[in-house]
C-alpha cells in the first residue's frame, strides 16, 4: 500500500504526457527528471527527518509527485522518439521505446535492491533500515540528476512534415509492403 500514491501519480501523469511532450518536447523530460530529483531528495529528508518513527502515509506526497513526474517521462520520451521516425517503422521504434523503458526499470529496481541490502547487512535492526533506505535514495536521486543533465542530449522536437501527414481531403488508405 505504502506505493499506491506512485502509482496513481503514473497514471496521472502519463495523461497529460502526450500534451507537454508535443509541446515542450526535451524540456518536459528534463523537467520531469528534475522533478523526480526533488521528490527523492525531498524523500531522503522526510526518512532522514523521521527515521525510525517514520510512518508510511508520510512517504505519500513525495511519491505521488514522484509518480506524477515518471509518468509524465514516460510518455513523453516515447512521444519523442517516435516522432524521429518515419510512420512506418513507429510500430517497432515502440516496441523499441517500450522495451528500453522496462530495462532501465529493471536495472533500477535491481541495484537500488542491491545498495539497500547490501547496506543492510546480515544482522539488521531498524536504524539500519534508515541507512539502507537513505544510501538508496542517493542512488536514485543522483541518477535522476544525471538524467535531467542527460536531457540535453535528446534530439529537438522535429515538426511535422506536412508530406507524410494525410490531408484532410485525402481518404486514409492502408498499403501493405512485402
Amino acid at each position: 500500500m505504502s506505493f499506491v500514491p506512485f502509482s496513481i501519480g503514473i497514471i496521472l501523469g502519463s495523461a497529460a504526457a502526450a500534451p507537454l511532450g508535443q509541446r515542450f518536447g526535451r524540456a518536459a523530460i528534463a523537467t520531469g527528471a528534475a522533478a523526480i530529483t526533488l521528490t527523492l531528495a525531498s524523500l531522503l529528508a522526510v526518512v532522514a527527518h523521521y527515521g525510525t518513527a517514520l510512518h508510511t502515509w508520510q512517504l505519500a506526497p513525495s511519491l505521488a509527485l514522484t509518480g506524477i513526474a515518471f509518468g509524465i517521462i514516460s510518455g513523453a520520451l516515447a512521444d519523442i522518439v517516435l516522432g524521429q521516425v518515419p510512420a512506418r517503422l513507429a510500430g517497432p521504434a515502440s516496441g523499441v521505446v517500450n522495451t528500453i523503458t522496462q530495462l532501465g526499470s529493471v536495472v533500477a529496481v535491481t541495484v537500488t535492491g542491491a545498495i539497500f541490502f547490501g547496506t543492510l547487512g546480515n544482522h539488521p535492526h531498524p536504524q539500519t533500515f534508515v541507512h539502507a533506505t537513505t544510501h538508496s535514495l542517493w542512488y536514485l536521486t543522483a541518477s535522476c540528476a544525471a538524467a535531467a543533465i542527460g536531457c540535453s542530449l535528446l534530439p529537438p522536437r522535429r515538426p511535422a512534415d506536412p508530406a507524410t501527414q494525410p490531408s484532410a481531403d485525402t481518404p486514409s488508405t492502408t498499403t501493405s509492403h512485402p
